[in-house]
């Protein structure tokens, strides 16, 4: 995790609230900021896309902290261990990012009123499609190993991606279409 690609910041959790922060700012414009009478929505749709790449590029920053180990720079000659495990809060902080960006459903990401002018994708397959990536990532083979014999465990994972998943449930409020479709993929 400390060796990703656009990772400018030693805390990819903080890089990534920032990042769809900018991202909440602009998503909203588009069609404004693009609007040129008698044009299509080629280039709103195409800025979507970038604008939808940039938030999963921000998922998988964090996502690569779960199960993860940092790799130190050591020759012969050093003290200290090569790996070492991603410190149990950083991985705890990352799966909090997710229950908070990404499985509180990003509507203002998937806005029926924007996708409707270039897309015939609905707003609810396009937050599935985001969700079951990540949670396909996060429960990927050598992910769970690494679990296996890291400080934070898969009970660790399961226990705090449980609030984020079944929010209704501790909240005991009922659930929506999106809500329902992410408990079903988990």
């Amino acid at each position: 995790p400390r060796n990703q690609m656009e990772d400018l910041g030693d805390n990819a959790v903080t890089a990534s609230v920032y990042g769809i922060k900018n991202l909440k700012r602009i998503v909203p414009n588009l069609i404004r900021w693009n609007y040129l009478e008698g044009d299509d929505y080629k280039e709103t749709k195409r800025l979507y896309a970038a604008a939808v790449e940039q938030f999963k590029q921000y998922i998988g920053h964090v996502i690569a902290y779960i199960g993860a180990s940092y790799e130190n720079p050591v020759t012969y000659d050093m003290e200290g261990s090569r790996f070492e495990n991603v410190p149990v809060e950083r991985q705890a902080e990352a799966v909090f990012f997710l229950n908070e960006y990404l499985f509180k459903s990003p509507l203002w990401l998937a806005d029926p009123e924007l996708i409707k002018y270039f897309s015939e994708t609905s707003a609810s397959e396009f937050v599935s499609i985001w969700q079951k990536s990540a949670l396909d990532k996060l429960f990927e083979g050598k992910r769970l190993l690494n679990l296996v014999d890291n400080n934070y465990s898969l009970q660790s994972l399961l226990n705090d991606l449980e609030p984020g998943i079944f929010t209704e449930l501790h909240s005991k409020t009922q659930a929506d279409m999106y809500a329902r479709n992410l408990q079903s993929l988990y």
